[in-house]
């Protein structure tokens, strides 16, 4: 993603890219297309103080290009989920979080997040934005949420509706939003290639789960399921860093999860993804991948194969 984003109009002379407090993933891919972004203009990064902090490696291996960006923190504001409720209030607060950029940047470019709206009417969005379609469909199966966040999911859907410009990750699906008039599609941004002489540790498998978390996960059934692995557990922005890579990774399948896996070639098994944008993720990776039925495994998704996340 780099020059040809530009072609359908003007380079801006700066841009703000706001990525969702909610996942490291949309701070590493706005990472990616910042560091190609700022070759053309000035551009501007707005994460969480963890994000941030969970980026210094892959900062690391962007030097020296990655010295073109600017950083600002920003609390976690929009749909955290109903454990998070709080996170809704930030949206009375966001005058007072370093967010001056919102009205000074020439292009507003979001992740995932969909509150810039109601500051900036020409924003645009890239993301799946399916979550109020999750959170309504179980609070309409008996799930139990506050009123507060109910309300939220209220604001939340209405600027669905208001969205003017958005970009979709090609082959994925984009909520109830998804207008051919409103949406264009988009590859992922190419990641930093890893050094492939690591050799792979097989029989090893690292336990993934972004932000899911480990408490929500037993590692010993997972142990019993994988009686012949070896499991240990470590996010994939880790990959390469502890001299060997795992034959396959067990994870949540977010999208940097799954390109993480894609760019090294290794062997996915999907846990957790009751949801619908993990749900399309899976079917994107099952229509570009070998899949053995029996154990659920998802092989050969590299960039060859892989032609959507080339």
């Amino acid at each position: 993603m780099g020059s040809s984003f530009f072609a359908r109009a003007s380079a801006p002379d700066s841009i703000l890219l706001i990525a969702a407090g909610n996942g490291l993933g949309h701070a590493r891919r706005l990472l990616n297309i910042g560091v190609n972004w700022s070759e053309e203009v000035p551009v501007t990064i707005a994460v969480t103080d963890k994000q941030i902090g969970l980026l210094q490696s892959e900062m690391r291996e962007l030097h020296p290009n990655v010295q073109r960006l600017r950083f600002i923190t920003i609390p976690i504001i929009g749909l955290q989920g109903p454990e998070n409720e709080n996170s809704s209030l930030s949206y009375k607060s966001i005058h007072s979080s370093g967010l001056e950029e919102l009205f000074s940047a020439r292009m507003i470019f979001s992740d995932n997040a969909l509150w810039p709206w109601r500051f900036r009417h020409d924003s645009v969005f890239l993301g799946h934005f399916t979550w109020v379609d999750y959170y309504s469909a179980q609070i309409a199966r008996g799930r139990k949420v506050g009123d507060l966040y109910q309300n939220f999911l209220v604001i939340e859907k209405d600027l669905q509706a208001q969205v003017q410009k958005a970009v979709i990750l090609e082959d994925f699906s984009f909520g109830d939003i998804n207008k051919s008039c409103l949406t264009f599609p988009v590859k992922l941004p190419r990641y930093k290639e890893l050094n492939h002489q690591v050799p792979i540790e097989h029989g090893t498998a690292h336990l993934a789960l972004g932000r899911t978390g480990i408490e929500k996960v037993s590692l010993e059934e997972i142990s019993r399921k994988f009686p012949d692995w070896k499991i240990k557990t470590q996010e994939t922005y880790l990959l390469g860093k502890t001299g060997y890579l795992p034959e396959m990774i067990i994870g949540r399948p977010g999208i940097g999860t799954l390109r993480d896996c894609i760019q090294s070639n290794l062997k996915f098994y999907p846990i957790g993804y009751d949801d619908p944008e993990l749900e399309s993720n899976v079917n994107v990776i099952l229509r570009n991948s070998k899949f053995d039925a029996k154990t659920k495994i998802f092989e050969q998704i590299n960039p060859r194969r892989y032609r959507d996340w080339e």
